[in-house]
């Protein structure tokens, strides 16, 4: 079996939240624990994207992202 410490989303400013929802709600039916982080262009009209997606962060910040990951190991 494969093993995944986090699953990274980058979406881009036409992209829906739902879209980007789709997503985010597909890994976490398979692995609920696996962290989420969304990014990308899409997060300049979306600041509130992680409430509203279900992912666990939404930044560009990869530093801030790796933080996540290394917590949820």
């Amino acid at each position: 079996a494969d093993h995944y410490d986090s699953v990274v989303v980058s979406a881009s400013s036409s992209e829906t939240p739902e879209e980007v929802s789709a997503i985010v709600k597909t890994v976490k039916a398979h692995n609920p624990a696996l962290p989420v982080v969304v990014g990308g262009t899409v997060l300049k009209h979306n600041a509130d994207l992680a409430s509203r997606t279900g992912a666990d962060l939404a930044t560009n910040d990869l530093i801030c992202a790796s933080r996540l990951f290394s917590v949820a190991k």
